[in-house]
Parts: structure tokens; C-alpha cells; sequence
């Protein structure tokens, strides 16, 4: 509980800006500060988290859900040994899974532990209690919830069934995981990926496979179903983090408990890992807490009309409404391929009528740039046209590496 208290709260501190991270949490925060009825959320297909955000801050929510989880994580793991549920446990919360689910206000982190919930009152046959659960889920996250039913259904055929209606039941999951979603291979947070998992730990899986594969080649056929499922499906890395946690500590144990000519070498292996794996979490953490909005762009903003429409970059709109103004497009949504196509072309093109006519079409009012987005369109056509389209465009902000146009429709 301490060390995952220490990982919940460590990019606030190491974070320069008073802001939250990321642009989902003020897409949540923009719905709560709206009365929940059937238009604001008709759109929205979990609106849970945005409805608990009405009640409770984001950060204490945060930091009650990430300890809630890793107790809930050991609970869960009741068939281990103690050492073992514990290592597992705190493998998890070094992880950049864990730290971003509980640094990041995203609704992901509260279905992860209502799904950790269900998991231990199905251990426990404790199967009317869950059912108010399974019926609560989907309210905070559809795919989480879609998994989770479909996690538990196969739990009963193999406890409850013959065993080739398991794996057949299993072979179409892993159908159904291919043909639906888009391949994504960006999941290791070490490589860049925003949302990952530790590149040292999946090495030492596989170190362990070669090693002990005899004993767990099950749990590494999962691995790999966990793995397909992340390649699909954002959620499933968050997941894969706690199953890879879970396979690390057996994996330990046996290496720990194995015949060694050497107590240092086999002490300095253990050091090494552990080190390894703390040097992971501590530098996502770090990185994490460098992640956008800064509080200058929300002063800029500021200065603009209440419901005023802004242009900006898509990752722009969930912070453009939280402040009050209308976005043309944002990250928290189905966003049509066609109007997609449109708005990336005001970003490309120098033919003023065509961005203007655009522009016009969405009733924009400012278009708005940051310093990050300077070096990001560098040298693309709207720099051109800000410029030097003076009947289109004129500046009215300037500080702090924020600049807002005025568009003249």
C-alpha cells in the first residue's frame, strides 16, 4: 500500500503544471459539468465516471481507486503463496499500466477495479452479488465490460463443461479478437508508447519461458492471447500488465528457490529485475508528468467568448471545451472520416478560399497554436495563411507561446 501510494502520487509532485494530465480527464469533466440527461450523453456510451466526477475530485478518486486495485489485485490471487501474491502485487503497481490508469483521469481505472471486484466474488461463488456489477460496467467502459462477460463465461465452461467446448469457445475469442479493431504495435512504454507496458518485464517473461516453460506453458499461452488482445484493444494492455506482474512473481519465486552455485549471483539477479523494473516505473512516472496541458493555454483561452467555436489540433478539443468554448473536433469520439479528411486539410493547404469556406462551414471563431504545434505543422499551409491572409486572419494573442487568431467568417 505504501509503495502503491508512492506511485499514485508521484508525477503530481514531480509535475510543474497544475493541471491534470492528458486531454481524456477534461473530457469528463466537461461532461459533469453538464446535467446528465439523454442529450448530453446520447453520444456517450460509458458516462459513469463523468457522473462519480460530479461528487468527487478526479485526484482523490484516483488515488482511492489505484490502492483499491492493488489490494484488490492480491485478493484475487488467494490460490498463491503469500510472498508470491504480494511480489505480484507490487510488480503491478511499478508498472506504466498502473501509473497511468491512476495518474490519468480516464474512466479505464474504475472499470479495471470494479472488473477486479467481479473477478473476486466469482472466485468466491459469490455469483448473485456480482450480477448488480456486471450490469454497473458497462455504464463505465463497454469493452471492458464486453471482456469481462466474455472472461467470465469461459471461467464457467471450463470449470463447468468439457474441456474441447472450452478451447473451441477459446479459439473463437481469439477469432473474434483478429477480425475486430485495428492492429496497434506501439505497447511498449520504452519504445515511446504513451499507454504500455515495461519493456524489462516482457524480457523477462521470455527469459522465464525459456527457463521454466515446462512448468508454465499455460499461463504463457494466456500471455500470448493477452498480448493479441492489446495489439487490438487499448484496454487489454492494462491487463496484460497484470497478468505479466502475476506470471514475473511465480517466474522469481522459481528462479529465487532454485539450486544456485552462488547466493551473491543468484542475489544480484533478483537486485538486478527489481532494479530494472523500478527504474521502468520511475521513469514512465517522470515522463508522464511532463505530458500536456500546460496553464498557459487555459489562460489564453480565457480571454475568448463563452461558447465561441476554436480550430485547434484534434488532442486540443477535450481542453478547448473544458474552458467553456466549442471544439470542431476532439479525441473523446466517433469522428467521422470525411469531416477528418476536411479539417486536416485546413492544416495543409495555402488556398485561403478553400480554408476559409471550411472554417466557415464549422462556424469557427479562433484558430489557436501552441509552441508544440508550431514545431508539429512546421511549415505547413495554415502558418502561410495566418500570415498573410489579412482579410481572413488577425492575430489578438501572444504570450507565453500561445497564439490565437481571430477567423473573419
Amino acid at each position: 500500500m505504501l509503495l502503491a501510494a508512492s506511485f499514485l502520487l508521484l508525477p503530481g509532485i514531480i509535475r510543474e503544471e497544475n493541471t491534470l494530465i492528458g486531454d481524456k480527464p477534461y473530457h469528463h469533466l466537461s461532461l459533469a459539468d453538464k446535467e446528465l440527461n439523454f442529450s448530453s450523453i446520447k453520444n456517450e456510451l460509458s458516462f459513469g465516471w463523468s457522473f462519480i466526477l460530479r461528487y468527487i475530485s478526479v485526484k482523490t478518486a484516483l488515488f482511492v481507486l489505484g490502492l483499491a486495485s492493488a489490494l484488490l489485485l492480491f485478493l484475487n490471487l488467494e490460490m498463491m503463496k503469500l510472498n508470491q501474491r504480494l511480489l505480484a502485487a507490487g510488480l503491478f503497481v511499478l508498472s506504466p499500466a498502473f501509473i497511468y490508469m491512476f495518474n490519468v483521469g480516464d474512466k479505464v481505472g474504475i472499470a479495471f477495479a470494479v472488473s477486479l471486484i467481479i473477478s473476486y466474488l466469482i472466485i468466491k461463488e459469490r455469483y448473485k452479488t456480482s450480477i448488480p456489477l456486471f450490469i454497473l460496467l458497462p455504464f463505465l467502459d463497454v469493452l471492458i465490460s464486453i471482456f469481462v462477460l466474455i472472461a467470465a463465461g469461459l471461467y464457467f465452461i471450463y470449470l463447468k463443461t468439457s474441456k474441447s467446448l472450452f478451447y473451441y469457445v477459446l479459439l473463437l475469442f481469439i477469432l473474434g479478437i483478429s477480425l475486430f479493431g485495428e492492429w496497434n504495435f506501439e505497447f511498449i512504454s520504452d519504445l515511446g508508447a504513451f499507454i504500455g507496458i515495461s519493456v524489462f518485464a516482457l524480457v523477462f517473461a521470455l527469459f522465464c519461458f525459456i527457463l521454466l516453460w515446462r512448468e508454465f506453458l499455460p499461463l504463457y499461452g494466456i500471455l500470448l492471447i493477452m498480448i493479441l488482445l492489446s495489439l487490438k484493444f487499448e484496454f487489454g494492455i492494462f491487463y496484460l500488465s497484470a497478468f505479466i506482474s502475476i506470471l514475473l512473481s511465480l517466474c522469481i519465486s522459481k528462479v529465487y528457490d532454485r539450486k544456485w552455485e552462488s547466493e551473491l549471483i543468484r542475489n544480484l539477479t533478483i537486485l538486478f529485475i527489481f532494479c530494472g523494473l523500478l527504474f521502468s516505473g520511475i521513469s514512465y512516472a517522470n515522463r508522464l508528468s511532463q505530458e500536456m496541458p500546460n496553464e498557459s493555454l487555459f489562460k489564453a483561452l480565457e480571454i475568448l467568448p463563452e461558447g465561441s467555436v476554436v480550430f485547434s489540433d484534434i488532442g486540443y478539443g477535450n481542453w478547448i471545451k473544458y474552458s467553456g468554448k466549442e471544439s470542431v473536433w476532439d479525441t473523446s469520439g466517433f469522428l467521422d472520416k470525411a469531416k477528418e479528411r476536411e479539417l486536416n486539410s485546413i492544416i495543409d493547404s495555402k488556398d485561403a478560399f478553400i480554408t476559409r469556406q471550411i472554417l466557415s462551414k464549422y462556424k469557427v471563431d479562433y484558430v489557436l497554436i501552441d509552441s508544440n504545434l508550431m514545431e508539429k505543422w512546421n511549415e505547413r499551409g495554415i502558418f502561410y495563411l495566418l500570415d498573410y491572409d489579412y482579410k481572413g486572419f488577425r492575430q489578438i494573442y501572444d504570450q507565453d507561446g500561445v497564439i490565437i487568431w481571430r477567423h473573419f467568417k
